[in-house]
Parts: C-alpha cells; sequence; structure tokens
C-alpha cells in the first residue's frame, strides 16, 4: 500500500531540475485555468436555459388585467381599445389560437384602423 504519491524527475542539474518543474506547473496551470473556464461556460448556459426564462415570467403581466386598468384610466380611446380587443378575440377564435399574440394584435390594429378610414 503507497502512502505518498512521489513522482521522481529525473534530470542532470540543477537548472534542468527547474526547468522540468516549470514545465509541468505550466502544464498544470493551463489545464486548471480551461477547466475554470469550461465551468463558468456551463453555468452561463445553464443560466440562460433556466433563469432568464424564469426572470421573464417573474416580470410579465397579465393582459386582461393590465389592458382592464388602461381601460378605465382612458376614456377617450375606450371604445376604439375594445373594437381591437373583441377583433383579437376574433381572430383567435378563427386561427384556433395559432398565432402569437403579437400579430393578433397588429392585426386587429389595422383591421381597426382601416374600418375608422372607411366610415
Amino acid at each position: 500500500m503507497k502512502l505518498f504519491n512521489i513522482h521522481v524527475i529525473t534530470c542532470n542539474s540543477v537548472s534542468d531540475f527547474h526547468s522540468k518543474f516549470k514545465k509541468g506547473m505550466m502544464l498544470h496551470i493551463i489545464l486548471e485555468s480551461f477547466k475554470l473556464f469550461f465551468i463558468a461556460a456551463i453555468a452561463v448556459f445553464v443560466l440562460m436555459e433556466y433563469g432568464v426564462p424564469l426572470a421573464q415570467k417573474s416580470m410579465q403581466t397579465d393582459s386582461p388585467t393590465g389592458m382592464g386598468e388602461f381601460l378605465s384610466t382612458t376614456k377617450s380611446a375606450d371604445s376604439s381599445v375594445k373594437e381591437v380587443l373583441r377583433l383579437v378575440n376574433m381572430i383567435r377564435l378563427i386561427t384556433e389560437n395559432q398565432l402569437s399574440e403579437a400579430r393578433m394584435l397588429r392585426y386587429a390594429g389595422l383591421i381597426s384602423h382601416a374600418s375608422r378610414n372607411m366610415e
């Protein structure tokens, strides 16, 4: 049974020993640096994968309640906003919720704007 892990460096002189020792230490430092770099890269990828969606989810607000507060504070744009929201609901039903919320709002806004211009 070995008690110590002793590595013997064979060399001819003291300066030869120092150069071999420095090379070994440099290799060790480079390998440890790469190991730390990869650990940091993995940590960044994990944070991007799991941390960012959680932060985005916590920052999002529920659009109907936010829109309800907006409707209660603005009386002049009340009818046009309600019209756009009704159009969004109709587009959602027609497309069976296959479009993104942003596209539905954009299309509803365009339809509402075009209908106001035709009057």
